[in-house]
């Protein structure tokens, strides 16, 4: 299936606090266990960990959250927003994000994803993660994460 050609007017920069209610409506309908809007307001401001938003036009529609420790990076959160799925943005913001911290001198990028989601793990295959172990019932509702990582 072909997806639709990327938007013109597309932006990246950090995340603030002011992106918060964007943030938290994004997070509600892409995840069945969302983080918090508390942890949200937290991650933007905690040592160690940095944001991309990728806007349309000038409204949010995709961002990711990671941290970096030493020399490994570790992608704690990304969404796109059910309204702009499908049009590349998925890929724009993983590439955006790990051009960031291969500049920030990370030699190694982890991540986790659910078994189930099938969809990112082929944007994740597609980018050059692979697989490294399951971490058991890592989810709460019981499921299993699969742990990738990306050597930069």
């Amino acid at each position: 299936m072909a997806t639709a050609a990327l938007p013109t007017a597309m932006s990246f920069r950090a995340l603030l606090e002011a992106d918060l209610d964007r943030l938290w409506r994004i997070e509600c309908a892409v995840y069945t266990e969302p983080w918090s809007k508390q942890l949200l307001l937290e991650s933007l401001g905690a040592p160690m960990t940095h944001s991309v938003g990728l806007l349309v036009s000038d409204e949010l529609c995709a961002y990711s959250i990671y941290q970096i420790v030493l020399d490994e990076g570790h992608l704690l959160n990304i969404a796109v927003d059910p309204d702009h799925q499908g049009h590349g943005l998925g890929t724009q913001i993983l590439e955006h994000t790990i051009q960031q911290v291969r500049e920030r001198g990370v030699k190694r990028f982890f991540l986790e994803v659910r078994p189930s989601n099938e969809s990112a793990k082929k944007l994740y295959d597609r980018l050059g993660f692979r697989g490294l172990f399951l971490r058991q019932k890592y989810y709460a509702s019981g499921e299993d994460a699969l742990v990738m990582f990306l050597d930069l």
